[in-house]
């Protein structure tokens, strides 16, 4: 971390960060002070979270997960989505745990009206009114109980200005209405969980390819892949903190370290930094 006065970011920056659904019920994060990026456009949030420890399913209101966020069966009708059955979407379903309660699926598989989950999610944000189903804006799926980082964000940029960068729907906006999902690229999760590099995701990628503004990504390594994948058309600077004692390989970005002695889930001291104006311009 810089030590000293650090100098204040650019004005033209867009962040983005990594992201796993945590299981704490969403909460109303106060705005604080720190720097002002004013002609910011979009912000990326790609944190890993552990679903061992503190870190439970995202719940709603009513605490279980037949009505929390999104734990409901998304059945792709000809009219939209409805529930029928709590599913859970997972990276591999033949690999979950027998569960008599829950159907497992993939984001991309298809449902019986031939439409995939990713369709009538896609269909259910653009056109059900009221929200129905009752699924959370993304950003809410995600909640670290140090920083609280993803609401701090959403309070100081907007809806509009930040985006989600996840492994079971790739790139989305804050406010996008999101069903909860257990899939990360941490090889330390369990098989079902866990996405591969060469498996087939038709990723969402919400976050304009003519964004001009710098882009700022705080995120484990894991996610990199995807982050440049999905980011490959953007011709603006783009700029990846990390915490390795080497570097990673991020071809059309400008790699910078991030001096912690933290270990696990840094990114959030990394983005804390950040709102509170304590990172130098890359």
């Amino acid at each position: 971390m810089a030590s000293g006065r650090s100098k204040q970011l650019k004005s033209r920056s867009t962040i983005l960060l990594e992201t796993y659904p945590n299981q704490n019920g969403p909460t109303n994060s106060a705005k604080d002070s720190g720097i002002q990026i004013t002609s910011m456009k979009a912000m990326i949030l790609s944190f890993w979270i552990s679903l061992t420890g503190s870190f439970q399913p995202q719940v709603g209101e009513n605490d279980h997960r037949d009505s929390m966020c999104g734990a409901q069966d998304i059945r792709c009708g000809t009219s939209g989505l409805t529930v029928r059955k709590p599913v859970l979407f997972v990276a591999q379903p033949q690999a979950a745990p027998a569960d008599a309660h829950h159907l497992y699926a993939r984001p991309d598989d298809l449902a019986d009206s031939g439409l995939s989950w990713r369709q009538g999610l896609l269909q259910y944000n653009s056109e059900a009114k009221g929200n129905p189903l009752g699924l959370c804006p993304a950003y809410q799926l995600y909640r670290d109980r140090t920083y609280g980082t993803y609401g701090r964000l959403v309070d100081r940029f907007g809806f509009e200005r930040v985006y989600i960068l996840s492994a079971g729907w790739g790139l989305i906006r804050a406010d996008f209405l999101t069903p909860y999902y257990d899939i990360t690229f941490s090889r330390s999760a369990e098989l079902y969980k866990r996405r591969g590099p060469a498996d087939r995701y038709l990723d969402f990628r919400m976050l304009p390819d003519r964004t001009e503004e710098e882009v700022i990504f705080f995120g484990s390594k894991d996610y990199l892949p995807l982050f440049c994948d999905l980011t490959n058309a953007l011709r603006s600077r783009k700029i990846v903190y990390y915490n390795s004692a080497h570097a990673p390989q991020v071809p059309g970005c400008v790699p910078k370290r991030f001096e912690t002695t933290t270990r696990t889930n840094w990114q959030y001291e990394c983005a804390d930094a950040f709102l509170n104006g304590a990172l130098s311009a890359p």
